[in-house]
């Protein structure tokens, strides 16, 4: 799976959203029987025994809960896994601000996520721990559930390997851990499509959400994380083109915010298809200008300038005939 789309250590978190995601061209398997994506990196327990769930699933109409722990390699921690199996369902359900439509008492389940290329040392590990959790294998072309004793309803679920016609889509393209370099291009984007809105400034947590579809499903202490790297994106964005933005740091107890001084559509003489393509090529590398990115749900900006300028020019042109 391509390392170009996306982080390889964030591939099992966006393999387990598509599987709860009905959106994609991979079979959804998981929302087909009811489970959506509650909350990511989910901080569940008491201070000192809590654990940060990276993806929690629900199913609203049984009550039913899965806790995932996705892992980028192979290494399992003892101490993560017994906290892991301590946790109580009812906490899992009020810390991720579950909605149940029935008044039924929540299970939990806890699957492991990883790599296909690392299942035998996850299960070893979980063995060595003496915990017997499901373990969620995403390979090139498949995704697995293999378990020695697999719940109900998952043992039907998975009952035939997951097959993917795609690697998983990237509903979180970056997180906290990931470099500025990295963020960057996404904040761009997202910096580009407010700019032909004719906004006049964007607060970090709205280039946040624009960047990250998810979003909202993060924690409060994530969203935090994540708005601070964004930021800071946001900063080297406008310290290469400070006639376009004006970054703002966050003030106390306030959030920061990107001022929009200009649209190329106003400001540049070369046109306004022209002026946007200029704003997305300042600090990409050669190999970041061969392969653009594209943040998935938006439109494809330039693609659609052009064809309004087309449109423009066609009609001017038809014009022109008409006129005596």
């Amino acid at each position: 799976m391509g390392e170009d789309l996306v982080e390889s250590r964030l591939i099992p978190i966006n393999a387990v959203i598509s599987l709860a995601t009905p959106d994609g061209i991979n079979p959804a398997v998981l929302a087909d029987q009811g489970y959506r994506v509650a909350g990511l990196e989910v901080p569940v327990g008491k201070s000192g025994s809590s654990v940060v769930v990276d993806v929690v699933l629900a199913n609203g109409d049984t009550g039913h809960v899965l806790a995932i722990e996705a892992k980028c390699g192979g290494n399992v921690e003892d101490a993560q896994c017994v906290r892991y199996a301590a946790l109580d369902p009812a906490d899992v359900v009020r810390n991720a601000y579950i909605d149940l439509y029935r008044r039924v008492p929540p299970t939990l389940d806890v699957i492991y996520a990883c790599l296909g290329a690392h299942v035998d040392r996850i299960r070893l590990g979980l063995e060595t721990a003496g915990v017997p959790f499901p373990i969620l294998a995403v390979h090139d072309d498949k995704i697995l559930l293999e378990g020695s004793a697999l719940p109900e309803p998952l043992r039907s679920i998975f009952r035939t390997p997951v097959k993917l016609m795609a690697s998983p889509s990237r509903h979180v393209p970056f997180d906290a851990e990931s470099s500025v370099e990295i963020i960057e291009p996404y904040v761009q984007t997202a910096l580009v499509a407010a700019l032909a809105q004719s906004r006049t400034e964007i607060s970090l947590a709205a280039l946040a959400e624009q960047s990250i579809r998810h979003f909202a499903l993060f924690s409060r202490p994530a969203q935090t994380a994540l708005k601070r790297k964004v930021g800071e994106a946001a900063r080297r964005i406008a310290e290469r083109d400070a006639s376009t933005f004006e970054y703002h740091g966050p003030p106390p107890n306030r959030d920061g915010w990107v001022t929009l001084l200009k649209t190329p559509e106003a400001n540049d003489p070369r046109g306004r298809t022209q002026g946007y393509q200029a704003l997305v090529r300042p600090g990409q590398s050669r190999r970041s200008r061969r392969r653009s990115v594209i943040i998935e749900g938006q439109m494809n900006l330039l693609e659609e300038l052009d064809k309004a300028d087309e449109g423009a020019r066609n009609s001017r042109e038809e014009q022109a005939e008409e006129t005596p």
